[in-house]
């Protein structure tokens, strides 16, 4: 069975964590194995900002494929 990555939702990095540790940012990765949903929590190193924006966007893309595809 095909595991699919259907939400990274970007979290715990409120402003003052960004700004006292800026390449450190929780993120929390849902996969999908089958009808069961395994959760576990990264540690995911950002080099700038950017790449919480490229996060966002991705997580708004993904959610948007889940509503179309009626999961």
């Amino acid at each position: 069975m095909q595991q699919y990555l259907f939400l990274i939702y970007f979290m715990g990095c409120v402003d003052g964590q960004i700004k006292t540790n800026p390449n450190k940012a929780h993120d929390l990765l849902i996969v999908q194995t089958k009808c069961e949903y395994i959760t576990e929590k990264f540690i995911y190193d950002f080099k700038t900002l950017e790449h919480i924006k490229e996060l966002e966007q991705y997580k708004q893309s993904t959610t948007e494929h889940i509503k179309k595809s009626g999961k």
